[in-house]
């Protein structure tokens, strides 16, 4: 996940979807929360910034529709 945030998700190589087991699907969404409600956003060239800008409004509005929970599939994998 840290290479997610690193580059803003903005690296083709980085993961779109994560498959965790429906078992531990509550638990995973509550910690990722935490972790994720932890981060510094800010300036990328200060050393604390975890998130920094998007490079596009569209690129922006598609993280932020991950982040508002329409990322959540019940795909029944």
């Amino acid at each position: 996940m840290m290479a997610n945030f690193y580059s803003q998700g903005q690296v083709c190589s980085n993961a779109s979807k994560v498959l965790v087991h429906r078992s531990i699907v509550d638990e995973f969404v509550s910690k990722l929360r935490e972790k994720t409600s932890a981060m510094r956003v800010g300036d990328p060239l200060e050393e604390d910034t975890k998130v920094g800008a998007h490079i596009s409004r569209q690129h922006m509005e598609k993280v932020k529709s991950y982040i508002d929970g329409q990322f959540v599939s019940s795909s029944g994998i």
